[in-house]
C-alpha cells in the first residue's frame, strides 16, 4: 500500500468518514454511534474537530473521532483494529488529546470484543475497568413502604460550592473507580456529568442528614418517557456504614417511577462488590458488560 497520511477531517468529508468510521466499529459501537449522531445533529460543526481521517493515494481508507466533552473529557471512536492505519491514527489520537490537554479520555468497548490492546497503548489508552450495566423495569420497580431518613434537595447546582465538596467528599474511599480520584477538578466532573443524558436540575440532588450534606444523586433522562439513568450516587465517608447508600437508591427508583420511565439503567465497577450486591438486592439485573480504557492526563494508567 502506497504511503498513509493523517490530517483532520475537511467538511466536505464528514458523510464519507463517518461512513467509514462507523463501518469499522463493533455492532454494539455502531449503534452507539448512531444514537450520539443522531443526539448531535443539527449541532455546530465544531463537534468533528477531532475527527481524523486516514488517506492513502487520495482514498479515504480509515477514521476515528475524538468527540470532546465538558470538563476536559473525551470519547473517542477508535478506528477499526484492523484497519492498515489504525497505530498511525491511535498515535494522532494520543498527541491531539495532549494538545487539548484532555484529562480523561475514553473508549468503551463490548466485553465480548477482540480488542488489540498494543494498538491502543500507541495512543496512551490503557485498559482501567470492567463496567456492569444494570437495569430494573418499571414492571419489577418495588413498591417502598418504610420511609427515609434523608432529604433531597433538587437544584444541587444551584449550589456549587457545596455540590464540588459533597462530590469530592465521596470519591474519598470509592470502589468506583479509584483511579480516576483527583484527576479532574469536582468543577470540571459536574460539566461532565450535565452532559449524560437530559440536563434536569430537578433531578440533580443533594442528600442531607440532620442538616448536613451527606451524598449525592444526579439522575438523567434518556429519550424522555422511555429510561432513566442513575449517573453517580455517593456518599460521604462520614456517613457511611448507616444504609444511606440504600435510601438513596429507593429514592431514585421512587423518582424514574414519577418521571414514567420504562427502566432504571445503572453502570457499577465490578469490583464494587458492595454496590452489586445492593443493587442485586433491590431487583437490578445485569443487561450488558463493557470494559473501558482509558488515557489518563498524567499518569501511566
Amino acid at each position: 500500500m502506497s504511503s498513509i497520511e493523517i490530517s483532520r477531517c475537511a467538511a466536505t468529508d464528514f458523510q464519507a468518514a463517518l461512513k467509514v468510521l462507523h463501518d469499522g466499529l463493533s455492532v454494539d459501537q455502531q449503534a452507539s454511534l448512531v444514537q450520539t449522531l443522531d443526539l448531535l445533529r443539527g449541532g455546530d460543526e465544531s463537534i468533528f474537530a477531532g475527527l481524523l481521517v486516514a488517506k492513502s493515494d487520495g482514498h479515504l481508507i480509515a477514521a476515528t473521532w475524538i468527540q470532546f466533552t465538558p470538563g476536559q473529557a473525551a470519547v473517542v471512536w477508535p478506528p477499526g483494529f484492523d484497519s492498515p492505519a489504525a497505530k498511525q491514527l491511535f498515535q494522532s489520537v494520543g498527541e491531539l488529546l495532549e494538545q487539548n490537554q484532555i484529562a480523561l479520555a475514553q473508549i468503551v468497548i463490548a466485553a465480548t470484543e477482540s480488542v488489540r490492546e498494543d494498538l491502543l497503548a500507541v495512543g496512551g489508552f490503557h485498559r482501567l475497568v470492567d463496567l456492569a450495566y444494570l437495569t430494573l423495569e418499571r414492571s419489577n420497580f418495588p413498591n417502598f413502604t418504610n420511609s427515609h431518613t434523608l432529604e433531597f434537595l433538587p437544584h444541587a447546582d444551584q449550589h456549587q460550592h457545596r455540590l464540588e465538596i459533597a462530590i469530592k467528599q465521596s470519591y474519598d474511599g470509592t470502589l468506583d473507580c479509584p483511579e480516576l480520584n483527583d484527576l479532574r477538578t469536582p468543577a470540571e466532573v459536574i460539566d461532565g456529568y450535565k452532559v449524560q443524558g437530559e440536563f434536569n436540575p430537578q433531578n440533580w440532588f443533594l442528600v442531607r442528614h440532620e442538616n448536613q450534606d451527606v451524598g449525592v444523586l444526579i439522575l438523567a433522562e434518556h429519550q424522555p418517557g422511555e429510561y432513566c439513568e442513575l449517573v453517580y450516587m455517593g456518599v460521604t465517608p462520614n456517613a457511611r456504614g448507616r444504609g444511606f447508600g440504600e435510601q438513596i437508591v429507593r429514592f431514585a427508583i421512587e423518582r424514574a417511577k414519577q418521571m414514567n420511565a420504562e427502566r432504571l439503567v445503572l453502570a457499577v465497577d465490578e469490583r464494587n462488590s458492595p454496590a452489586f450486591e445492593l443493587y442485586r438486592q433491590l431487583g437490578f439485573v445485569m443487561w450488558d458488560r463493557r470494559t473501558v480504557y482509558a488515557r489518563l492526563r498524567g499518569r501511566g494508567v
